[in-house]
């Protein structure tokens, strides 16, 4: 069933200030989706902010001046105890100013970390635009569709519907509505060749062509612009790789050490993945990633086999054939639960 967007459209009708945000660890959907809907209801006359868990990744910064004015919240309270003040941060006192703040790309509130804080309050009217399969019920406002490659594919009908025109470049901006859209759906189809690819995506990447979009701007920056510490980060994946269940599964780890012989961040561990799926005969990779306190979990799949579902038991969420979650404990151990769900959840294991 096709989205609704005649009901969104009233549902913002009366918002005077909106938050846009989205998940911890930004990729390129959810930046994409973010900065191509705020310019789009900046152009209608509202007051639009782009506010996350945390900063984008340094390789996002092509993006020129709406990569400096996305803010992060983290759920101080006030400006008071801080000997240093960051403009980039949204204080709670600030927050509470906004009447509306829509979700793109998630509905998960582990992902969303510390804007949960802001929908849980009560306080604002809490709109979700989301394309995976595991949602949360983080409000009745809920435009969401899985059968959608990405969220920008959804974002992108939104426009349309708004009457926006895709060619809108706000003042100052590197990147046009159409820059943005096509980014985003294009890095979350893997440059349109993963199975979730539709007909109709191909359709919209050709309207945001028409546009304007530069494709090939975009696929420099999104796949040739990555930090000499990404290289020998990918080295690291590499030797740490492993194989179980015949071939079938690959994984492989990084933990802090690594980063630090690197020199590399944690943006520099995006989509490499992926690359764990380049070997003959694997059908699903696990890259586990140490944060704070446990493991950030990326997991791929070719064809049937749903690590949607494994992501989902410890709490993450995505679809069948890329998900993610963050798992507490040591590598062992966390390596042991999750070998021990492919054996459970997946029968072909």
């Amino acid at each position: 069933m096709a989205v609704q967007w005649q009901n969104f459209k009233t549902l913002i009708r009366d918002s005077r200030k909106i938050l846009i945000a989205s998940h911890a660890k930004l990729d390129g959907d959810a930046l994409g989706s973010e900065l191509a809907l705020a310019a789009a209801l900046r152009s209608l006359g509202f007051f639009v902010t782009v506010v996350n868990p945390d900063l984008p990744a340094e390789m996002f910064r092509f993006i020129g001046k709406d990569f400096e004015e996305i803010r992060f919240f983290d759920g101080t309270k006030s400006r008071e105890s801080e000997s240093e003040v960051d403009s980039r941060k949204l204080l709670s006192e600030e927050a509470f100013e906004y009447d509306t703040l829509i979700s793109v790309d998630t509905s998960a509130r582990g992902q969303l970390r510390s804007i949960s804080e802001l929908i849980d309050s009560g306080r604002m009217k809490v709109i979700v635009i989301d394309h995976h399969a595991v949602r949360e019920s983080l409000s009745e406002h809920d435009f969401s569709d899985s059968s959608k490659p990405a969220a920008g594919c959804l974002v992108m009908e939104l426009i349309e519907n708004l009457g926006v025109p895709l060619t809108l470049r706000e003042n100052g901006s590197s990147c046009s509505i159409a820059d943005f859209l096509f980014f985003a759906i294009a890095t979350d189809t893997g440059w349109f060749r993963f199975p979730s690819v539709l007909p109709e995506t191909f359709a919209q990447a050709a309207r945001l062509t028409e546009a304007g979009a530069l494709t090939s701007r975009l696929y420099r920056f999104a796949y040739e612009n990555y930090s000499p510490a990404r290289l020998k980060l990918l080295g690291v994946l590499a030797k740490n790789s492993v194989h179980d269940f015949g071939g079938r599964l690959a994984c492989s780890w990084l933990e802090k050490s690594d980063f630090e012989q690197c020199g590399a961040v944690m943006g520099d561990t995006a989509d490499l993945v992926n690359a764990l799926l380049m070997t003959a005969g694997v059908e699903a990779a696990v890259l586990f990633t140490e944060v704070p306190g446990g493991f950030r979990l990326n997991l791929r799949s070719r064809g049937e086999l749903n690590v949607g579902r494994i992501a989902g038991f410890f709490g993450g969420g995505g679809h069948k054939n890329a998900a993610g979650a963050t798992v507490a404990g040591r590598l062992e151990e966390v390596r042991r639960n999750v070998l021990e769900q492919f054996k459970n959840e997946i029968p072909e294991f």
